[in-house]
Order: structure tokens, then C-alpha cells, then sequence
């Protein structure tokens, strides 16, 4: 239990001792006194958990992703690329912040289900960068006929991209819309697209669907974004709305 929440419970078990005590007092029966030594506490208690969940949760406060120019409608539309990787471009991804980004050696793994042996492929270095403020949009923002660019992908390598989670080679912008919610123990959860950009115009935008998860009650006080490992390939984890993350597997 944390000291502020601990304080507040504290403050409200006096409260209910005090008016208690006093209330029972001969002298004070009657009396307003009562009430308003009680009101008192427990506003002292409710004010020092409104502290509590705002330092909890402090990294929620502040700017959101910039929206794209209003220009920009349709991620897919050849016609909008130029604009689209221009506002990518002048976005912040998080490559400072400890732990924000992450490196890693992406492994394709075959796994033959009869026999129960693998093959091991050849790896792509590669790095996920979350945008600088990616983890404080709203759900709203990822809606459809909205999006938002909340990460950047490099693969390390000239000519041969991660087909696994249909990556190009170099780098590329992650845009997520078409939030819908889906039935389940969290109402905020649920799927929407990913629309793979790279930098490169001369390769093809790709969309694939991923999946957001909704922790009500737990927040990221920066970006983050990591790689995640399965037993027959590798996906993307990143924080790209408050209390949620994608993942792209």
C-alpha cells in the first residue's frame, strides 16, 4: 500500500472515530459541530487521494501525438506518402529515455510439429523506437477516420526486411486507427490496423491487424516499446495510448 492511499484510509478512520466521539458528547448534541469536524477530515482524506492517483499516474499528463495535417486522410492513398512520411518526420521518437527503445536480434523459427525440431533462419538486427509521447493519446485518437504515428522501425539491413511481421528493410513509421473494442474482461480493449510506412518510397505500405491492450489503473510515465519473443517468431510490443499498448504479432 503506498503512503498516500494508506494516508487517505487513515484519515478516513479518524474521521469516523471523531464524529463518532463527538456526537456521542453530551455537550455537543445538537450540535453542527460534529458534521463539520467530519466534513473536514474527510475532505482532507479525498484531497490526499486525488494527490496519490495524480502522482500514480503523472506520466499521462502532457502532450499527445501530434495529429497529421488535415491533408492527410487515408495512410494508403500513394497520392498522400509525401505528406504522410513529412509529418513522420517531424515527430520525436524516444531514443534517449532508458529502456524506452529497444535493439534486438530478430530470429525466424519454423517449428516441425510431427517431429518437434526447429530451424533456425537467418536474424535481422533490429530497432522499435516509440514516439516521445505516443503512451498519453487517447483511444479516440486511433479511431477510424483518425491515427496517429506512435512508433518507428529500423531493420538493420540493406536489402532484407523481417517478413515474419512484414517489416521492410531500413526504416518505417507504425500508424494505428481502426481502434474497435471487442467483448471481454477489459471493455477498452480490442483490435485495430497498423499501417506499416517506410521511409523508403519505393517500397509498398503493408497493413496488418494488431492488437490493443486496455490496464486500467496502470500507466507508463514514458514511451516504451520492446520486442517480444514466441516460440516461432518475434512481434512488437509498444505503448501507443494511455492505460493501453499495441502488440503486433
Amino acid at each position: 500500500m503506498t503512503f498516500w492511499l494508506g494516508a487517505a484510509l487513515a484519515m478516513l478512520a479518524a474521521a469516523i472515530v471523531v464524529f463518532i466521539v463527538v456526537r456521542s458528547s453530551v455537550s455537543l448534541r445538537g450540535s453542527t459541530t460534529p458534521w463539520v469536524i467530519a466534513w473536514v477530515i474527510l475532505s482532507l482524506a479525498a484531497g490526499a487521494y486525488l494527490v496519490h492517483n495524480r502522482l500514480s499516474h503523472v506520466g499521462i499528463y502532457g502532450r499527445t501525438t501530434a495529429a497529421p495535417p488535415s491533408a492527410i486522410t487515408d495512410p494508403t492513398d500513394p497520392a498522400q506518402r509525401a505528406a504522410l512520411l513529412s509529418h513522420a518526420r517531424s515527430l520525436r521518437f524516444d531514443s534517449i529515455t532508458h529502456g524506452a527503445r529497444d535493439r534486438q536480434y530478430l530470429d525466424s523459427i519454423e517449428i516441425n510439429r510431427s517431429t518437434n525440431d526447429t530451424a533456425v533462419f537467418v536474424s535481422r538486427l533490429a530497432s522499435i523506437i516509440p514516439e516521445a509521447n505516443a503512451h498519453r493519446n487517447s483511444l479516440g485518437d486511433l479511431m477510424s477516420g483518425k491515427g496517429r504515428i506512435t512508433a518507428a522501425v529500423m531493420v538493420h539491413d540493406r536489402t532484407r526486411g523481417y517478413p515474419k511481421l512484414d517489416l521492410p528493410q531500413g526504416l518505417s513509421y507504425l500508424w494505428v486507427d481502426s481502434f474497435e473494442r471487442t467483448a471481454g474482461w477489459w471493455p477498452d480493449s480490442g483490435r485495430a490496423r497498423v499501417v506499416i510506412i517506410p521511409d523508403d518510397q519505393t517500397l509498398p505500405v503493408i497493413t496488418r491487424q494488431i492488437v490493443i491492450s486496455h490496464h486500467p489503473g496502470y500507466s507508463f510515465n514514458s514511451p516504451q516499446a520492446r520486442w517480444t519473443y514466441r516460440p516461432e517468431d518475434a512481434g512488437a510490443w509498444w505503448t501507443c495510448s494511455r492505460f493501453g499498448c499495441c502488440d503486433l504479432n
